[in-house]
């Protein structure tokens, strides 16, 4: 009975996995054809959707489902949730960049979270972050690393500091590199972020860092967002997991960002999900 219930429930993750997946792809996604692709039937997948829009990952509409779309960036869960596969392998990619001795300023995203998880399995690393998530990670068994957290005024929706006090704390370090995540990346090659402290905070890791490396999948590639962090020639490293639009990758090149893409993993073999 225990199997069953297991086997029913890692079925109905795939199934809202793949319906989210699409959504996000194509903007939307209607009942009638997810039902057809998924082969299941149109109450289950309503069911799914219901389950996801609860869980602040897409919006329903009549019919059907959209991709959340604000002035602001969708919710801290859906993003953990959204190219997961790539940002894993983006974080695992990026984590071979560093080694014993190096010293990280790391600010707060899902895929410096994957990125984090990545840096636990080395050792000799000291890490700095706004991040409760990323802290965590970097610091899990063997638990070679050095971690430090930043202080500040504490966001629960995205586990961070941010704020004055945080940005006061950065100015005190000298590290390094600084790695971080960004909202978009626009045909300019400017990185970009939704929320203006955590724009703010980016600008003070870069400022307090020798190397600044930016972790962003491909899909922010190409897109605008409401805050500036930083221009091009500010990066130095640019790691994603695909090469990126050729307006994009002209301004970067141009500015002489390295442009790194991680490998996609062989034919049947997929990233963890867990």
């Amino acid at each position: 009975m225990e199997r069953k219930e297991a086997r029913e429930r890692n079925a109905v993750k795939a199934r809202q996995s793949a319906i989210l997946k699409r959504v996000y792809r194509d903007g939307r996604a209607m009942v009638v054809d997810l039902a057809e692709w998924l082969d299941a039937s149109r109450e289950t997948v309503r069911r799914d959707l219901t389950s996801l829009a609860e869980q602040g990952l897409l919006r329903k509409i009549h019919g059907g489902a959209v991709r959340l779309q604000s002035a602001q960036e969708d919710t801290f869960g859906s993003r953990l949730e959204l190219n997961r596969d790539a940002k894993y392998r983006i974080g695992k990619r990026a984590a071979e960049l560093f080694g014993e001795g190096d010293s990280l300023l790391i600010d707060s995203g899902s895929t410096t979270i994957l990125f984090a998880e990545a840096l636990a399995e080395k050792r000799g690393i000291t890490i700095f972050t706004n991040s409760q998530h990323v802290a965590h990670a970097a610091s899990k068994p063997p638990g070679g690393n050095s971690v430090f957290l930043l202080g500040g005024q504490y966001h629960h929706e995205g586990g961070e500091t941010l704020g004055s006090i945080t940005n006061d704390q950065i100015q005190m370090l000298s590290t390094d590199h600084a790695v971080l995540t960004v909202g978009a990346v626009d045909s300019g090659g400017r990185f970009m972020d939704f929320v203006a402290d955590a724009a703010y905070t980016a600008r003070a890791m870069m400022s307090r860092a020798r190397q600044v490396t930016v972790l962003v999948d491909s899909s922010k590639l190409d897109k605008t967002a409401l805050v500036l962090v930083c221009e091009s020639h500010q990066v130095s490293r640019l790691v994603t997991d695909a090469l990126p639009p050729p307006a994009v990758l002209t301004s970067l090149r141009a500015a002489g960002v390295e442009v790194i893409v991680a490998d996609a993993p062989p034919p049947g073999k997929a990233d963890p999900q867990d």
